[in-house]
């Protein structure tokens, strides 16, 4: 072995990674440098008396990680732990959305695909039922679980990444916003989905760390999250496509860990690739028709709901974060860019060329957005107390309703109040007008109708009338002849030639007033599945 020297010239602290750089001189030592696991350098000693003061050095820069202190650790876990526990409170008090209803049918008749989405949410609500029965805590448990899973895992992504102060401050940004803040607490494909997300910052960091024999392993772990991701959610594709993008441009397809994950990715969404061919492509077809839509005169409009939508699920100082961020990505993170630029590009594509982008559907992008809003180091406070404070005010107004807003401008009223009521009240009109079920065309409201009917003795039987409903197994197809319909009152009342039986209200008992009008009307030899009982 060669002899060496080392000697350390300078030692500062780096102010935007918060880690202690060292330069140092090392003369004719190959082999003299080495890293252990940890990020950290250790160093052989100089067997020789002389060198000679001829020979050029070799000068390196090393950042050593500070020492992480313990209390910053139990602190950020402390925090992270409240936060879950406030969102398991919210997912016991808040009532079911429709749309939570509809995928609760799906868990009760579990299958490799279904139209709408993947099967992943109806594996976690039928795993959360099992340990809390068919509730609300029940269904959402699940959600509030991978909201603590994921912060550690984005913590631990921007430990590495970042070092350790801005890891934490990339976790807390994620937590800050209002779609992973109160969005967890619900369940829907977002939930896994985001949950997926960040388990795969968590991978490629270890990938990108290690660059040895190790990265197999992560890059067979980032496989199983890009598999979670797409049966969770379509939209995760567009992750998949930028990491693809990196890979071949930084030329890691020539190993094997690259073709490992994809292997495992693609065996993973074997599921919904077989429900699908089973049922003529009819998952990709429905998504795929969003596509087909040419609607260019309204393309500002719809950038424009896209943009505020953006601002308010993100919140205002943390999107200033994240654009801040993004620009400095493109040196400091390349990676996060890639797995940005593709989905953030399609939706800015659709909105003005195709048509409106549902605000929740970038939610996807919002795990590495977070990470990239934690480069600039400034305004972290500001953007996490502002997130914190709007989410406390929407979880008071949702649980409360505090502010006097009708149901146009208060979602939580508008989706979750009163429907046990008017199953109820729904119910007895149509029982006391004969009828011999309940038929329901819009999914959502033949769900939770359903939901809630389920719970009444002798209950009527519900009957929806959605081609939805025949792509779930097990569901019967019935012919109703005399039947009560329940649809929403829009505008003026329109019922052809069926009778009316009278206006049936959904109503809020802690705003002690009306949500919404709904009709019931007699109808005859109706085709549908039967729901329940």
């Amino acid at each position: 072995m060669s002899c060496a020297c080392v000697r350390f010239r300078t030692s500062e602290r780096c102010r935007h990674t918060r880690a202690y750089r060292f330069e140092i001189q090392v003369l004719f030592c190959p082999v003299l440098l080495q890293q252990d696991q940890d990020g950290f350098c250790s160093f052989g000693t100089c067997q020789t008396e002389a060198v000679d003061p001829a020979e050029e050095p070799v000068v390196f820069s090393v950042a050593c990680p500070k020492p992480t202190a313990w209390p910053a650790i139990l602190g950020c876990m402390g925090g992270f732990l409240i936060l879950a526990f406030l969102r398991l409170g919210l997912a016991a008090w808040l009532p079911l959305t429709p749309d939570e209803a509809y995928y609760w049918w799906w868990s009760q008749h579990l299958q490799a695909g279904y139209l709408d989405h993947p099967p992943m949410v109806a594996l976690w609500i039928r795993l959360g039922t099992l340990l809390c029965g068919s509730t609300p805590l029940g269904i959402r448990l699940c959600g509030v679980l991978a909201s603590f899973l994921a912060s550690l895992a984005l913590w631990r992504a921007g430990q590495i990444w970042l070092r350790v102060g801005p890891g934490a401050q990339a976790a807390w940004l994620l937590n800050a916003t209002l779609m992973f803040g109160l969005g967890m607490c619900l369940m829907t494909p977002d939930t896994p989905q985001m949950f997926f997300a960040a388990l795969l910052l968590w991978c490629l960091a270890e990938i990108l760390r290690r660059e040895s024999t190790y990265s197999v392993w992560w890059w067979g772990g980032a496989g199983l999250c890009l598999g979670g991701g797409m049966e969770s959610k379509y939209t995760f594709l567009l992750l998949a496509v930028g990491l693809g993008g990196y890979v071949l441009q930084s030329g890691q397809w020539r190993r094997v860990g690259p073709w490992l994950a994809a292997g495992i990715a693609g065996v993973s969404c074997g599921p919904t690739l077989w429900w699908n061919a089973l049922h003529r492509w009819a998952g990709f077809l429905k998504q795929g028709r969003r596509l087909g839509h040419w609607a260019p005169a309204h393309a500002l409009h719809y950038l424009g709901e896209l943009l505020a939508g953006q601002i308010g699920l993100l919140t205002p100082v943390v999107g200033f974060c994240v654009v801040l961020g993004c620009w400095q990505a493109r040196r400091k993170m390349p990676l996060l860019l890639w797995l940005v630029l593709p989905g953030a590009g399609v939706f800015l594509a659709h909105a003005l060329y195709a048509g409106r982008v549902q605000a929740n559907w970038p939610c996807v992008l919002y795990p590495a957005l977070a990470m990239a809003g934690a480069l600039p180091g400034r305004f972290f406070r500001t953007a996490v107390a502002t997130g914190l404070f709007m989410g406390l005010i929407v979880s008071v107004q949702a649980l409360f309703h505090c502010l006097p807003l009708n149901a146009h401008h208060d979602p939580a009223l508008r989706l979750m109040a009163g429907w046990d009521g008017l199953a109820r009240q729904a119910e007895t009109e149509a029982r006391a007008a004969g009828a011999e079920a309940l038929v329901i065309e819009d999914y959502g409201l033949a769900a939770i109708i359903s939901f809630y009917a389920r719970q009444h003795p002798q209950a009527l039987p519900v009957v929806g009338t959605d081609p939805r409903w025949g792509y779930l197994t097990g569901l019967r197809k019935v012919t109703v002849r005399q039947a009560a319909e329940l649809s929403e009152a829009r505008g003026a009342l329109k019922i052809g030639g069926r009778h009316l039986i009278r206006r049936v209200l959904l109503y809020s008992q802690k705003r002690q007033g009306d949500v919404r009008d709904y009709v019931l009307a007699s109808c005859g030899n109706t085709l549908g599945w039967q729901i329940s009982p």
